[in-house]
């Protein structure tokens, strides 16, 4: 089970690009919070790809290297 951080959307905002790349390399889950609403959860592109299968139509959008 992949690790789950709680943040909140001013997080997001200051640390974008850190979230991002613990994301993509160490498989993070963050879920988003704004006023301590849940509003976004953010997963590896691989994660939504096994849950969501896209279909003939959906163009490839990952990308090759980051």
């Amino acid at each position: 089970m992949p690790k789950l951080t709680v943040i909140t959307a001013t997080t997001m905002q200051q640390k974008s690009g850190t979230i991002l790349r613990e994301v993509y390399q160490q498989g993070t889950h963050f879920k988003v919070e704004r006023s301590g609403y849940a509003i976004a959860v953010i997963i590896p592109i691989s994660d939504y790809e096994r849950d969501h299968p896209r279909t003939k139509e959906q163009p490839d959008a990952t990308p090759q290297t980051l």
